[in-house]
């Protein structure tokens, strides 16, 4: 929904405009203790580097499964006979439903961003369908990198992540191009985004489920010099 601001005439008639700058995202407590208590948080070398314009191929990809798709899809009331009624739309045709899909994503990207503490989702969207028997895998760029301004010991990272059809993806796009121009930090649409597939990456045409838009909060890796005694 958009907000609007304005003011009412003597005849009722309301005058509507968007306001001058949004309105300011509420503070998490959760983010707060995190900043004020990272200090007593384990320190490793062994946090995963991340850089401006790193492309990650997340390692896991899988199938929600027709059982889990179903017992998912039936815990509210409000639910569209798509999602379970195989008699009505046949075993091949039903579909995962999209919050499902989008959580099925964000696990496959854990693995390869483990240490995340915090993460708010900026916008995400729905691209294309998925079936319970779809394998569903990830990949990731890394739109920039800021140091917390509170505190040195914790970074923000703003990341892309599409959810991909079909694909073994760290193995069969271990060696795809995929020029930078298709990743962008605003909402995107299916139709202009095959467009571009078509001309750079055609074995990926219609097979981006889902691309969301996060902001990270994780520690930063350690970059002094270790000594051992």
């Amino acid at each position: 929904s958009m907000m609007f601001m304005g003011t009412t005439s003597k005849g009722g008639t309301r005058d509507m405009r968007k306001p001058k700058s949004k309105a300011k995202a509420p503070k998490s407590l959760v983010l707060k203790q995190i900043d004020q208590q990272s200090s007593i948080l384990n320190r490793s070398n062994a946090l995963a580097r991340l850089h401006d314009g790193q492309l990650i191929l997340h390692s896991l990809a899988r199938p929600i499964g027709t059982s889990m798709s179903m017992i998912l899809s039936t815990m509210f009331r409000m639910t569209h006979p798509s999602l379970f009624n195989t008699k009505r739309f046949g075993t091949d045709d039903i579909i995962v439903p999209g919050g499902v899909v989008l959580s099925q994503v964000h696990a496959c990207a854990t693995r390869g961003l483990y240490e995340i503490l915090y993460e708010e989702l900026e916008h995400a969207q729905l691209l294309n369908m998925v079936h319970p028997k779809d394998v569903v895998g990830g990949i990731s760029y890394v739109h920039s990198i800021e140091q917390m301004k509170s505190n040195p010991d914790l970074e923000v990272v703003t990341i892309q992540t599409w959810g991909i059809r079909d694909f073994d993806v760290a193995h069969e796009l271990s060696d795809v191009e995929l020029p930078v121009n298709l990743f962008s930090t605003e909402p995107l649409r299916r139709q202009p985004l095959d467009e571009e597939l078509r001309k750079s990456v055609p074995e990926l045409e219609g097979k981006i489920v889902s691309n969301c838009l996060r902001k990270l909060v994780r520690q930063s890796p350690r970059s002094e010099t270790m000594f051992l005694l």
